[in-house]
């Protein structure tokens, strides 16, 4: 080998080396390039959860889909759990709630780190299936009729029905109750379970009297009042009114019953117990000062001879003086027309039927009001009895055309004078009720139609039993006009 091919040899070898070496050194340039371009794993932490709606309200059965939102949206990890605070209240399954019964339940929403939380309020409520009122207030009465209980007499309106002087008007709904207490004289509404009174012997406080339709003469007790385009009253007959006192809210739950009708009514809210003082146009009651009705001179006269109506034996003969100014005509239908109705009721001389007889006729008082208390020369009380039949001596007055009567005090004091020159009678009148603050006087003078009503079949008032004080005194309640 000469001198140039050993150079090129050691030339060549030299280069071979260099890029040997040139490609290792690329080769592993290009590996970290490589290696550092490669994606590292990273972790997005959760910052909060939200869950939409904030609150729900269902009624049992009903279900309500939840919006779970892991907040950011590149978190990591997403995942979360769902639980319900009283699952008797509702439960919680995939995002999905379903009522169970009524009550409250928090669902709660708790992201996977366990640190983000977010709930949703749940109110589970049966709907109602009777009549929301909007408006109540109470009466208190006090122990009008001396029998150791108070009254209260409490309304719960619904629609546009108003309440003004023991009267309700307008349309909608009402439920009145005529509530019995223990007589304290303070005017209170208790939280208490009320039922119906219904029975003589059965106690009387925390009760509410069963209504009584009287027909023209309006009606008493307790009663539902509806009016959608006609004025109706149910009769209460039985039934249960729960009420509850939170601080000065009221919750009255009442389910009364009336010819097999069930009547649900409810409300929630303040209730003002305001004390009745009487006044307006009679039959009002209270403690304020008398009312004072004077009729003048009225015109028309009907009287109506009832023989032994209530069973004296022989003692007494019962009359009904109809007295009434010329806007009324009274026929054996009831009263027409608009004006004032005397209505006296006298017991006179046995056997005397063509004619009453001069003299003067005290009232009876209503606490003394007996079958035995009953004679000659006396006037019977404005009373009721228990079936709601109003009888005796009363003031009426008519308004208005139709059959109901706006105003009346039935006599409890005072006295019938009457006085007679041939067929022409003169009679004065002056009656008190003490129970509802009215004085009423007036007379007539004149001749009058006379009706015999003795026969059985005519007797009216076959059914007024004066035996009984107490029953008595305790049904003369005030009358709720129609």
């Amino acid at each position: 080998m000469d001198v140039n091919s050993v150079l090129f040899y050691i030339f060549f070898m030299r280069v071979k080396s260099i890029l040997s070496a040139f490609a290792l050194m690329v080769s592993v340039c290009m590996a970290t390039i490589f290696t550092s371009c490669e994606k590292k794993d990273v972790t997005v932490a959760v910052t909060g959860i939200e869950v939409t709606p904030a609150s729900v309200e269902l009624k049992p059965g009903d279900t309500q889909v939840l919006k779970v939102s892991v907040l950011p949206e590149n978190a990591t990890d997403k995942t979360y759990t769902l639980s319900s605070s009283d699952e008797s209240v509702a439960t919680v399954a995939d995002d999905v709630v379903t009522a169970v019964a009524d009550g409250s339940a928090v669902i709660t929403a708790v992201a996977a780190d366990g640190t983000h939380k977010a709930s949703v309020t749940v109110k589970v409520t049966t709907p109602y299936d009777g009549i929301v009122a909007s408006s109540a207030g109470a009466v208190f009465m006090g122990d009008q009729y001396d029998i150791g209980y108070d009254q209260v007499f409490l309304y719960l309106l619904s629609g546009d029905v108003r309440y003004s002087d023991l009267s309700l008007s307008g349309k909608g709904s009402a439920l009145w109750l005529d509530i019995n207490l223990p007589g304290t004289g303070k005017a209170v509404l208790p939280a208490h379970h009320y039922t119906a009174y219904i029975d003589e012997d059965q106690e009387m406080a925390y009760t509410f009297q069963a209504g009584v339709d009287l027909g023209d003469w309006g009606v008493i007790g307790s009663l539902v009042y509806e009016n959608n385009g006609k004025i109706e009253y149910a009769m209460v007959e039985d039934g249960t009114v729960d009420i509850t006192l939170d601080g000065s809210t009221y919750t009255v739950d009442a389910v009364v019953k009336s010819e097999g009708k069930e009547y649900k009514f409810r409300y929630t809210g303040a209730i003002e117990v305001e004390t009745y003082t009487g006044g307006g146009d009679g039959g009002d009651g209270g403690d304020g000062e008398y009312t004072t009705v004077n009729l003048g001179k009225l015109t028309q006269a009907r009287f109506e001879y009832y023989g032994d109506a209530y069973g004296t034996n022989g003692v007494s003969d019962n009359w009904v003086l109809y007295l009434c100014d010329d806007g009324v005509s009274i026929g054996n239908d009831g009263f027409t027309g608009v004006g004032d109705i005397m209505m006296i009721e006298l017991d006179c001389p046995v056997g005397v039927k063509d004619h009453i007889e001069p003299g003067k006729y005290p009232v009876i008082h209503p606490t003394e009001a007996t079958k035995d208390a009953l004679k000659p020369f006396t006037t019977v009380p404005g009373l009721q009895n228990d079936g709601g039949y109003i009888y005796g001596t009363w003031y009426l007055s008519k308004k208005s055309g139709d059959a109901n009567f706006a105003g009346y005090y039935g006599a409890t004091e005072g006295s019938v004078t009457v006085d007679k020159t041939g067929d022409v009678y003169s009679i004065s009148f002056e009656i008190k009720d003490t129970d509802y603050k009215g004085l009423v006087s007036g007379s007539f003078e004149g001749k009058a139609s006379i009706i015999d009503s003795s026969s059985p079949a005519s007797v009216s008032m076959s059914s007024a039993s004066m035996s009984q004080k107490s029953s008595l005194k305790s049904a003369r309640r005030i009358a709720f006009r129609k």
